[in-house]
């Protein structure tokens, strides 16, 4: 099977985000940490000093997604593989991934996940180190073909 794809700059961008707020240590700490805004919050109801606070959410609100957003821009542009077209070619025994200015091939038992979220389909070589296919390129059929593939190969996924 093979698929096409070619990831834009809004699309690295917002798998960035999808990534980074899809972990459940991140989820932890913004639900932790909303959970002490709203205790410092109701505790200091009747204080004059407010601006403690407003700190914490103004970090996790404002800070957090906008260095997301920043660090994502920054790396598209200085990794020009990224925009390249990609071409993956799921075979029984490995996965070969062809963009315009390189070539690497897998075996499946060096795949650590293959994940699907919302617009995406993230092939995961290492816990951080990801390949990214967007869902637009891919058929229902090339979704199920590649899960048996992977269910062969015991490779962890959740398609």
């Amino acid at each position: 099977m093979k698929i096409k794809t070619r990831l834009t700059e809004k699309d690295y961008i917002n798998v960035s985000f999808v990534m980074f707020f899809h972990s459940i240590a991140v989820r932890i700490i913004i639900i932790l940490g909303l959970f002490v805004f709203a205790m410092g919050f109701i505790l200091r109801f009747n204080s004059e000093s407010k601006v403690g606070d407003f700190t914490f959410l103004i970090i996790f609100v404002v800070m957090f997604p906008l260095l997301t957003y920043f660090n994502a821009k920054r790396f598209y542009k200085g990794n020009p593989r990224l925009g390249e077209t990609i071409e993956y070619q799921f075979e029984q025994d490995r996965l070969l991934v062809i963009g315009e200015s390189f070539s690497s091939q897998y075996t499946w038992e060096k795949i650590y996940k293959v994940k699907q979220v919302k617009n995406w389909v993230l092939i995961y070589h290492s816990k951080q180190m990801a390949n990214i296919i967007s869902k637009k390129d891919l058929w229902p059929s090339n979704i199920d073909a590649l899960k048996e593939i992977l269910d062969t190969h015991k490779v962890k996924n959740n398609l």
